[in-house]
């Protein structure tokens, strides 16, 4: 027995003193620190927007239901919305094609504007040129400048296309014969093809019957 209890005494001695049990508020207060971290913190507070949204959710709602309400006992009151809601849609689809027709028609009076001043812009042009032309007594050249001047001023009248391919017959060809603006210009195409084409020499009284040819072809 001596023995034995001097083998307990020894395994007794060589075991290590067991560590000491924290009270519960210690282990509390640490659990609380922990569960204070960011990543724990899942509970957030709706924002001004939300709790907006709510209120409005809440309200239309109420006001949905007692229209329901409403119109559960006025059953006229469905088909008279109905008609209402049409004729808003009618009325603001016509506003839209008046607006459009509108502005298209604002658009095509600004495009003719600035039409008629490049136009105009083209025919001055040609004039100044003339004008040189007839100041330095190149006179063949001042008929040529002038008969182009005539051809730009139609253009702009809008009685043919642009088109600098075609000769001065088939211009003729595209004005009705029967216009005041036909035995104009075919005198002139006349005196021009007679100058230019025919290498006939200009003097003064052939520049002053081509400008008072553009001159009536221009008040036509």
């Amino acid at each position: 027995m001596a023995s034995v209890e001097s083998h307990l005494d020894a395994d007794l001695a060589d075991v290590q003193p067991l560590p000491a049990t924290p009270d519960f508020s210690t282990v509390r207060k640490a659990a609380n620190v922990i569960l204070s971290g960011r990543e724990f913190n899942t509970s957030t507070e709706p924002s001004l927007r939300d709790r907006l949204m709510a209120i409005i959710s809440r309200w239309l709602y109420r006001l949905l239901s007692h229209v329901a309400a409403f119109g559960s006992r006025s059953p006229w009151i469905g088909p008279l919305l109905e008609w209402i809601l049409a004729t808003v849609a009618c009325a603001l689809l016509l506003a839209w094609a008046f607006r459009t027709v509108r502005r298209q028609r604002v658009r095509m009076q600004f495009e003719t504007d600035r039409q008629i001043q490049q136009t105009d812009e083209r025919v001055l042009n040609w004039m100044r040129e003339a004008e040189q032309h007839a100041a330095s007594e190149r006179f063949r050249d001042a008929v040529h400048c002038l008969y182009w001047a005539s051809i730009v001023a139609l253009e702009g009248r809008r009685l043919w296309q642009p088109d600098r391919a075609r000769t001065p017959r088939e211009y003729l060809r595209l004005l009705d014969p029967a216009s005041p603006i036909s035995p104009l210009l075919r005198r002139q195409t006349s005196s021009f093809e007679t100058i230019w084409y025919g290498l006939r020499p200009a003097a003064r009284p052939d520049y002053d019957r081509a400008l008072e040819l553009h001159r009536q072809l221009r008040s036509a």
